[in-house]
């Protein structure tokens, strides 16, 4: 689970999550920031994955933040 956080309050503190890269097409993100695999993973083809997600609020301006997990 990707978790972020916002000091702001009302919709200006609501956040919305997306993966900017997923090689293998294999993950999703919840809009709560869960992510979970839609396929079968073999170990022995592919050990790690790199993927991206982002996180951007509602606010105006808004704002947003990126972090890169290794899977």
């Amino acid at each position: 689970r990707v978790i972020a956080t916002d000091t702001d309050d009302g919709i200006n503190a609501q956040m919305k999550f997306k993966l900017l890269n997923d090689p293998s097409d294999g993950f999703q993100v919840s809009e709560d920031g869960l992510i979970t695999t839609m396929k079968s993973f073999d170990r022995e083809h592919i050990d790690q994955y790199l993927i991206v997600v982002s996180v951007n609020d509602m606010g105006t301006p808004s704002k947003t933040s990126s972090s890169t997990l290794t899977i």
